[in-house]
């Protein structure tokens, strides 16, 4: 069940127009406003970065600044006061005076007095400065660590340090970066139900098409996909269908008043057939029977059910009642020399159960409106009343009546 749903959620969504179409608005979009809110991010970023930079430089010089007279007369005390009164700015995690040698003279942490700072970063900073006009800032350890000389009299005679702490500023960064994220799902999953919407409305008028298109290959035209609304494209295909689909059904009913003309006339002429005194016989181009009306039926011993697919020769057995040889076959010749033709004299019909009767006929081809032979038509009258006659009157004329001689 479950790969079931997930085949038709793979189906939906890249072999649908539907599926397509939200994908790739949704693709988009999330592309847009990740780059939007990655962009104000970053923004905000470098605005915070460049603040507490900018934070941490205004702090170490002001520092310096008021440090001079209380660096050259080691006065410890004064030193500690100006240390003490940046504890209550913002982010600060160390705040310290330091002299020519770089042993701390006062600082915000107490623990560190007199002592000579020898690590990584304080050695950076003290050989980075020492070449430095200013003050030299370098950020380490998620800290922003800024060291200014203290100059007096144009003599450099300490340094005022001031390290800030960059984690609030993470912290907010980290809430922005949150809110951003969160900022493109509800973007997305507004944008993926405005995209819905739209493509539903566009869609939905696509499968209505298509069913209707379903039931008029099953041959129902009486179906209808709804009046063409608006002015976009589904709209005129819409439009256009419905056009395509009354044409549809004007030619369904002149067809079937043409099939009923046709089945009348097709009537007419079987009742004609049946009608006839002279039998009937119709072939296609091959000499395959088609047709026999009752004479015929009564002539050849075969019904037209039973004659229908069989060749004519078989149906219609004809000899010459003097020579005993079988007759060609008239069909034969009127399909190929596209002409009446008309049996010879002294022609005999055996039919089925083995009656000989004498006949006279004529076969003539049959065409279509384009005048291509479609078939032939045979037509036949008993003869043997009149053909006795005939043999009767010529003995007579022959012999004396009183002597037979």
């Amino acid at each position: 069940m479950s790969d079931l749903k997930a085949e038709q959620i793979v189906h939906f969504l890249f072999h649908s127009i539907k599926g397509r179409l939200i994908v790739g608005v949704l693709a988009i979009h999330a592309l847009l406003m990740t780059l939007v809110v990655a962009d104000a991010v970053f923004r905000q970023r470098d605005f915070m970065r460049d603040q507490i930079s900018g934070e941490g430089q205004s702090l170490a010089v002001a520092m310096a600044v008021n440090a001079p007279s209380w660096i050259i007369s080691n006065d410890v005390a004064a030193l500690g006061e100006l240390v003490a009164s940046l504890k209550s700015a913002r982010n600060v995690s160390l705040a310290a005076i330091l002299d020519e040698d770089g042993r701390v003279r006062a600082a915000s942490d107490p623990a560190l007095f007199n002592l000579v700072l020898n690590d990584a970063a304080s050695r950076q900073l003290l050989d980075s400065v020492r070449t430095a006009t200013g003050p030299y800032q370098f950020w380490h350890d998620g800290m922003v660590d800024t060291l200014s000389p203290v100059v007096s009299g144009g003599k450099r005679v300490g340094y005022a340090r001031v390290i800030l702490d960059t984690g609030p500023v993470q912290t907010e960064l980290d809430a922005a970066v949150h809110k951003g994220i969160a900022y493109i799902i509800l973007a997305i999953a507004a944008g993926g139900v405005i995209a819905w919407l739209l493509v539903h409305g566009m869609v939905w008028r696509l499968e209505r098409l298509s069913k209707a298109a379903d039931e008029i290959a099953a041959g129902n035209l009486d179906i209808s996909p709804g009046e063409a609304s608006g002015r976009d494209e589904v709209a005129r295909l819409t439009h256009d269908f419905n056009q395509m689909v009354t044409a549809l059904r004007a030619d369904r009913v002149a067809r079937n008043d043409a099939e009923t003309a046709l089945f009348a006339e097709k009537e007419r002429a079987l009742v004609t057939l049946h009608s006839i005194g002279d039998g009937v016989i119709t072939t296609d181009t091959d000499g395959v029977v088609d047709y026999l009306n009752p004479v015929a039926e009564a002539m050849t011993g075969w019904s037209s059910g039973e004659a229908r697919g069989q060749p004519l020769r078989l149906i219609f057995n004809i000899e010459n009642e003097i020579t005993r040889q079988q007759v060609e076959n008239p069909v034969e010749k009127a399909i190929a020399g596209d002409c009446v033709v008309g049996l010879a004299n002294h022609t005999v019909l055996i039919s089925r159960d083995g009656r000989e009767v004498n006949i006279e006929d004529s076969a003539a081809p049959i065409r279509d409106r384009a005048g291509r032979i479609i078939g032939a038509v045979l037509v036949f009258h008993d003869v043997s009343e009149r053909h006795r006659l005939t043999v009767q009157l010529s003995y007579q004329a022959s012999h004396d009546a009183l002597t037979g001689l």
